[in-house]
């Protein structure tokens, strides 16, 4: 058994066990290339407008994924810019080493 895939797994459970949003979210593709692929899960309500959600109940999940052997430096959309890392695996701040995730959330 692989345990650092399982260990990995369980975070998983833990996040969509505390962010219950993510049942009933969407997802919008922020950037899918050879690189990395960034989505966004989010509630949709009639305040939505433009590329990034702006809500009041402000239940969205940005997560980006590096798709690469090498480190990648993403961009992160304006309205994440000072949101919370909830999970970073061979990541550190907006830095993705080989194969790394960062989740970023503001619910």
């Amino acid at each position: 058994m692989d345990e650092e895939l399982l260990q990995f797994f369980i975070k998983l459970g833990k996040i969509h066990k505390k962010y219950k949003f993510l049942s009933n979210a969407e997802t919008k593709i922020v950037e899918a290339n050879s690189n990395v692929f960034i989505f966004e899960r989010f509630v949709p309500s009639d305040e939505d407008s433009g590329f990034i959600r702006k809500r009041k109940n402000k239940e969205r999940m940005l997560i980006a994924v590096n798709r690469l052997e090498n480190e990648v430096k993403i961009s992160v959309p304006e309205a994440y810019e000072k949101s919370k890392n909830i999970l970073e695996l061979n990541a550190t701040g907006n830095t993705i080493s080989s194969y790394g995730i960062i989740i970023k959330s503001f619910s």
